[in-house]
C-alpha cells in the first residue's frame, strides 16, 4: 500500500461554485503530462497480461489480520480487500475500541464495505445505514441522523459533470451528518481537474488529517484511489461557516441541469490565486501517479527514460 499525507489547510474557505455549458474540462496540469502518463499506460497494459493485476487473494497473507479470515467470506471485487488493507495500515478502527460504530455506507457495492466492517469488528453492537445511491429522498431520511464513520465509494464514470456531481454529495453528506471527530473513506477515480482538487483542498480544511491512499489491490493501471478524512473538526466556530457550504451545496446537487461545474472555491477573496498550499497538494496528487508507474515499472525491469535520464 502507498499512501500520501497532505498538508493540514488552516484557511477558512469561501466556495463559489462556477458552471459553464462546456462539454469537458482539461486536466489542471499540462498536457504533457497526461500524454506522458497515457504512453506509459498503453505500453504496459501490450506488455503485462490483466490477469497478473486481478490476483487479488496473492495479497491475504499480508493484509488478512491475526485473528480474523477473510476466507470466511466470498468476495470477487477488489473493494473488500481494499478496505481490509487500509483499515488495517491506518489503524482506523482504534478510534473505536470504547465506542459503537455507527457507519454509512454508499455505493454500489455497499455489501463489500459492510462484510469488511463487520469482519473487523466482530462482537460489537454496530449499526450501518447502507445505500446502493444518493438521492434527495435520502437526504430527508438522514437529515437528523448523525455517523462516526462515512464510506463512500464514488463509481466509475467517464462523465466529469457527474463525478463532480459525486464529489459534491460526499461533501454535503460529510457536512450534515458526520460527527465531531468522525471519519470518511472516499474511494475516487480522476484527481487531475481543477473542481476535484479544489473539493480535496476544502476536505483538508475541515479534518485534522487527510491521506491519500492506493492499496495494493487497484489494479496498478487504474488511477483509483482512497482519501482517508480523520477527525473532523466541527465546533461553535464552524457552524455558521459549515452551514453556509451546505445551503450553497445543496441546490446544486439536486439540479437537474446539464451545465458543468469547473469552479469550486473563491481563491481570490481569501487566498492568492495560486497558494504554495495547493501547489503542494498539486505535487502530492501527481506524485502519485508517477510513483506508481514507476515503481511497478521498475519491478517488471521495464524502462521508459533515455540514457541521460537514466542516469540522473
Amino acid at each position: 500500500m502507498s499512501y500520501y499525507i497532505l498538508p493540514k489547510i488552516m484557511n477558512r474557505i469561501k466556495l463559489d461554485i462556477k458552471m459553464s455549458n462546456v462539454e469537458e474540462l482539461k486536466p489542471y496540469i499540462s498536457q504533457t503530462f497526461i500524454n506522458y502518463y497515457n504512453n506509459i499506460l498503453e505500453e504496459i497494459t501490450k506488455s503485462i497480461s490483466q490477469d497478473v493485476h486481478n490476483k487479488i487473494y496473492d495479497l491475504l497473507q499480508i493484509i488478512t489480520p491475526k485473528h480474523n479470515s477473510v476466507s470466511k467470506l466470498q468476495t470477487t471485487r477488489t473493494l473488500f480487500y481494499d478496505l481490509v488493507e487500509l483499515i488495517q495500515n491506518i489503524n482506523m478502527l482504534d478510534y473505536y475500541n470504547f465506542n459503537i460504530l455507527n457507519a454509512l455506507i454508499i455505493g454500489e457495492n455497499y455489501e463489500d464495505s459492510l462484510d469488511c466492517l463487520k469482519l473487523l469488528r466482530e462482537n460489537n453492537k454496530d449499526k450501518f445505514t447502507c445505500i446502493k445511491e444518493f438521492n434527495s429522498y435520502f437526504i430527508k431520511k438522514i437529515e437528523r441522523s448523525r455517523f462516526n464513520l462515512i464510506i463512500y465509494e464514488i463509481a466509475n464514470t467517464s462523465e466529469i459533470k457527474v463525478y463532480i456531481n459525486k464529489l459534491l454529495e460526499v461533501l454535503f453528506i460529510i457536512l450534515k451528518n458526520l460527527n465531531v471527530y468522525g471519519c470518511a473513506i472516499i474511494k475516487v477515480n480522476s484527481l487531475v481537474y481543477e473542481p476535484t482538487i479544489e473539493i480535496l483542498y476544502l476536505l483538508s480544511s475541515m479534518f485534522e488529517e487527510t491521506i491519500i491512499i492506493k492499496p495494493s489491490a487497484i489494479n496498478i493501471t487504474k488511477i483509483e484511489h482512497y482519501i482517508y478524512l480523520k477527525n473532523f473538526n466541527y465546533s461553535i466556530a464552524h457552524y455558521d461557516l459549515y452551514n453556509n457550504y451546505c445551503n450553497i451545496l445543496k441546490d446544486y446537487i439536486i439540479r437537474e441541469d446539464n451545465n458543468l461545474i469547473y469552479k469550486i472555491i473563491d481563491f481570490k477573496t481569501e487566498l492568492a490565486s495560486i497558494t504554495p498550499e495547493k501547489i503542494g497538494l498539486l505535487i502530492t496528487i501527481f506524485s502519485t501517479f508517477l510513483g506508481t508507474i514507476f515503481l511497478f515499472c521498475s519491478e517488471k525491469k521495464y524502462c521508459f527514460c533515455s540514457e541521460s535520464e537514466e542516469a540522473l
